[in-house]
């Protein structure tokens, strides 16, 4: 024990550096310092130096007994609790790590935030090399959150109480003993307490004879091998139970969604409604300087840009009565600081009897997000400044990370487009969301009321109509399901070509392929599991970020498939998909692999792509903008197009899925999502869960009149909604005329029908992990072939000089596809056709084959004369909502797509006047003799003129985009 002084003389210097010999537990509850807490939400990094992997994993594992919902929490490595113990962090690795352990025959450990003032890099915590240390983990840990030892308590005087002379016959020195319980927390209102209760971890002395009344002594008690409940209610007094987290597995939150500059003042309001319910809970904060109200709240980030409006004002006075009254209704505020120490005695929130130094304040879940927003364009950087850091608060600093955020929000602004749109400017700007649980359908129903509630009074204040006061009920979105066939089938590469030109891409078009891969090309996301960057098909162009899935929550697949293989080797028969390793090395091969003469060549080969790992719903639940997240890591990464192989539910709501939908499509003009910069391919996923030991996912059929739960597809927009850019993509056979279905059952293997998009052929040969290749079935690998095509698009409309938005992206795709007698109904526009996708310049006709025009099929690319005559007028068609039409006149330029069935019917293609497309069946074209007049060169060069007449046209497809659609020459 002697061996012990120095260290104990340490103790009586600078910060606390609480020290223990052998803690042993106690009796009692105990105190802690309010100056050494870490702030709330607080991840308190943890490292070592040196200590077995065996010893570091007790010591993660240990330590965390004393969270168990605190506002606090250790990271201890990105798989802390076991998962992977060589992963946690290592103090050699250097960072700025709050606690650093070491090893040795010592137990110490500074308090709280007082291990800041350590030495860079040296240790702030020691524990036993050797022997059973669990007592001394959790007794070292509980000093970390910032208890110190029970002797400590002024008020029970136990210094007082020592049998000194037990002590020097035992090795101890009067100042040795004084090290250890010197009552170091004066009663100067820095330090809380409790009661005396049963047991406590932070006790040092335990034997009865360390005491002059021995077992009587107030400072006696017996030992303990946990955190006992009052070692836990002390550490709730520093850090109050958090709401608990957004679940992505069940419904049971609500997310209330706060956006505009009227965030704060709506904020309060909400706030005053939940706690009338019961919905909000309140917990005590101890003023320890000379703060006000609205410091604690911004301090605790407790209000939308830490405001405390005057709503939120009136409802903190109304449950603080014992510091504050109302007069002509203004709150008047009359807390102080606190002279003495906090002894907590259960008093709850609204007693007269509180200290004027214990506030009352909102327990709730309140968090920041990023959402877009469009601004007046600004004239100078002071006022995009202003705009961005002070009134929107979408960036700390107007710093070069901000500006590529700002440059990536607004890709039109690129000098090389020739056309430039309004002068609007995307910026991000700040929202927040508060998190409320519920536990059954009627709390969640009541709290939808009280909201409503809130919305029509707001409303009726400020002259609005209820859909424009920016309070929005979301519910969380549960977690991504893969849409792809389970198992791989043998001899992948088989007809690989023949299910490209099946969609008519150009392959082995030399020139052609020349043109498109010889393009800038344009960035692609990828959001889905992990892809393997290093595969020889992808290295160098794949730029990945791993989830933030919470601390100590596994990858849905721990271990990668083994064993690895030479470069483009073929599954064996029977392998069964690895859904967090193949899924989305296989999507990622489909657009961009190499051209290596191994396994398959992408879409646009090398094409960059940013791999997003999204295992979890809370991803989305937290509200986090990948475009931010993207632009903290790869600012120059400039994405145009998203490829999602992946289906998610709304928990608690089968009508949407708002906490996805905000993120994609915004919510009105404050928040106006990442459709209008980038386009997303979402994939059509398979309704029915794998039965009877199967793996397949089989889909069902369903249509425009059906409701549609599988999102993000789902929420592409249906006949005469608002313009998304989002394509959902059904997934057909090899050969492109029928839907994918199992060779096994014969059963579907994606959902499919008209309230779909378009479809691509969805099985093909793919690379999986590990450098295999293998058949890759489902909407999962249809998806991907859309995705390329919108790249390509975009590229080259860029090279065009030509800038196209992403609903015209998304509109060229689907009235250009092939709606054909062997695919109709099964999507709504048809199979994507990359060949007449990509030749916008011209238009497109085709004709029955004649004796003018004898090829099969007989096609020509014109330019149509767009001004004679101006209207189409069309009869006796059908509406997509099963609406007759008598007649309808549409305007040539709106026109963009005609096609003769088997019956000389024709489908007509046009943009509504809300600019997205829609569509009419079974018309006729009036007149029969309506002749429109066409430009076009012949072979020598030459530029002819003719005419046709509408009714002879088998399809037309209409060119896309000025200079080009339009110009007769």
């Amino acid at each position: 024990m002697r061996r012990l002084l120095p260290i104990l003389s340490a103790c009586l210097l600078g910060p606390f550096l609480a020290c223990v010999g052998l803690p042993i537990g106690g009796a009692s509850a105990g105190i802690a310092s309010l100056k050494s807490r870490w702030p709330p939400g607080q991840v308190i990094t943890v490292c070592f130096f040196g200590g077995t992997q065996q010893v570091r994993s007790q010591v993660a594992n240990v330590a965390s007994e004393w969270l168990q919902d605190l506002n606090v929490r250790f990271d201890f490595g990105s798989s802390a609790l076991l998962k992977s113990p060589s992963s946690l962090n290592s103090c050699s690795e250097g960072g700025p790590y709050d606690v650093r352990i070491t090893f040795g025959e010592q137990s110490w450990s500074y308090v709280g935030t007082d291990s800041r003032m350590a030495e860079p890099g040296k240790p702030t915590m020691m524990l036993p090399a050797s022997g059973d240390i669990r007592i001394n983990i959790l007794h070292e840990f509980g000093h970390v959150l910032g208890l110190l030892h029970y002797e400590q308590d002024p008020k029970l005087k136990c210094l007082d109480d020592i049998n000194f002379d037990y002590m020097r016959s035992i090795g101890f020195t009067p100042d040795g003993v004084r090290g250890y319980i010197q009552p170091i927390a004066p009663d100067n209102g820095e330090f809380v307490s409790t009661p005396s209760g049963s047991t406590t971890v932070m006790r040092v002395f335990t034997n009865p004879q360390f005491y002059k009344r021995g077992e009587n002594s107030p400072c006696h008690g017996p030992m303990a091998d946990a955190p006992s409940a009052d070692d836990l209610k002390l550490a709730r007094l520093l850090y109050p139970l958090k709401p608990s987290e957004v679940s992505s597995t069940e419904p049971r939150h609500v997310l209330i969604r706060f956006e505009g500059l009227l965030a704060a003042e709506h904020f309060g309001y909400v706030t005053a409604a939940l706690y009338d319910i019961g919905r909000i809970t309140l917990k005590k904060h101890v003023s320890t300087t000379d703060e006000t109200i609205a410091d604690v709240i911004a301090n605790e980030r407790l209000a939308p840009k830490r405001t405390t409006s005057d709503s939120l004002d009136r409802f903190l006075c109304r449950i603080n009565s014992h510091a504050c009254r109302t007069s002509d209704g203004s709150p008047t505020w009359t807390n102080g600081t606190a002279e003495k120490n906090y002894v907590d005695q259960g008093l709850e929130c609204g007693s007269k009897q509180l200290p004027k130094f214990v506030l009352c304040i909102p327990n709730i879940r309140l968090e920041s997000y990023v959402v877009i927003t469009s601004v007046p364009n600004p004239a100078d950087d002071k006022t995009l400044r202003d705009l961005v850091v002070g009134k929107y608060r979408g960036c700390d600093e107007l710093d070069g990370p901000c500006r590529k955020l700002i440059a990536g929000l607004n890709p039109e602004r690129n000098p090389a487009y020739t056309q430039m749109p309004d002068q609007k400017l995307r910026v991000p700007a700040k929202a927040y969301r508060l998190v409320v649980e519920y536990s059954n359908e009627a709390e969640r129903n009541e709290i939808e009321r009280a909201l409503n509630a809130v919305i029509q009074t707001r409303a009726k204040d400020l002259k609005l109509k209820p859909e424009q006061v920016s309070i929005r009920i979301s519910y969380p979105v549960s977690n991504p399901t893969s849409q792809a066939a389970g198992r791989v089938f043998a001899e992948p590469a088989a007809g690989y070509v023949d299910v490209l030109k099946a969609m008519s891409y150009p392959f082995g078009e030399t020139t052609t392929e020349t043109e498109l891969f010889g393009f800038p090309k344009v960035s692609v996301a990828i959001w889905d599991n992990h892809v393997d960057d290093g595969n020889c098909e992808l290295s160098g162009h794949v730029f990945s970020t791993p989830s933030g899935r919470p601390a100590g929550e596994a990858p849905v697949e721990v271990t990668p498939p083994s064993p690895t293989a030479n470069c483009g080797t073929e599954r064996p028969s029977g392998y069964i998909l690895n859904t967090g390793f193949d899924h989305a090395t296989a999507v990622a091969g489909i657009l961009s692999a190499k051209v290596n003469g191994k396994g398959i060549a992408g879409i646009v080969p090398e094409m960059k792509i940013w791999a997003w790992e999204v295992v979890n719903g809370n991803q989305f639940n937290a509200g986090n903008n990948p475009e931010v997240i993207k632009s903290q890591q790869y600012p120059d990464l400039n994405l145009a197009v998203v490829n999602i192989s992946q289906t998610y539910a709304a928990l608690g709501n089968e009508q949407g899925s708002p906490a996805l939908k905000s993120i994609l499509f915004g919510d009105g003009e404050e928040s106006q999502g990442l459709h209008n910069i980038m386009l997303f391919v979402a994939a059509a996923g398979a309704s029915k869960p794998p039965q009877g030991g199967s793996e397949e996912r089989n889909g069902s059929v369903i249509n425009l009149d059906s409701e549609c739960f599988f999102y993000p597809a789902c929420l592409s927009n249906r006949p005469g909604g608002a313009p998304r850019a989002l394509i959902s993509v059904v997934a057909l056979n090899r050969t492109g005329d029928d839907v994918l279905k199992s060779a096994t059952s014969g059963e579907p293997l994606s959902n499919y029908g008209t309230a779909f998009d378009v479809a691509a052929i969805g099985s093909v040969t793919a690379p999986f992990h590990g450098g295999w290749l293998g058949t890759f079935q489902g909407s999962s690998a249809a998806t991907p072939y859309v995705t390329g095509l919108a790249a390509l698009l975009t590229q080259r409309t860029q090279s065009k000089g030509v800038f196209a938005k992403k609903i015209e992206i998304k509109n060229r795709i689907l009235f250009s596809a092939d709606d054909t007698p062997s695919n109709k109904g099964l999507s709504r526009f048809g199979r994507v056709n990359f060949r007449k996708a990509l030749n916008f310049e011209n238009d497109y006709l085709r004709f029955a084959s004649s004796a003018l025009c004898p090829e099969d099929p007989c096609a020509r690319q014109v330019r149509v004369d767009r001004n004679t005559p101006t209207m189409l007028n069309v009869t006796n068609g059908i509406s997509e909502t099963g609406q007759p039409i008598g007649s309808q006149s549409i305007d040539f330029k709106k026109l963009k797509s005609l096609r003769r069935a088997d019956d000389d019917s024709f489908t007509v293609i046009y943009v509504d006047t809300g600019g997205a497309l829609a569509k009419i069946t079974n018309s006729q074209i009036a007149p029969s003799d309506n002749r429109k007049i066409v430009k076009y060169r012949k072979p020598d060069g030459s530029l002819f003129a003719d005419t046709f007449r509408i009714n002879d046209l088998q399809e037309y497809v209409s060119c896309s985009w000025y200079p080009y659609c339009g110009k007769s020459d």
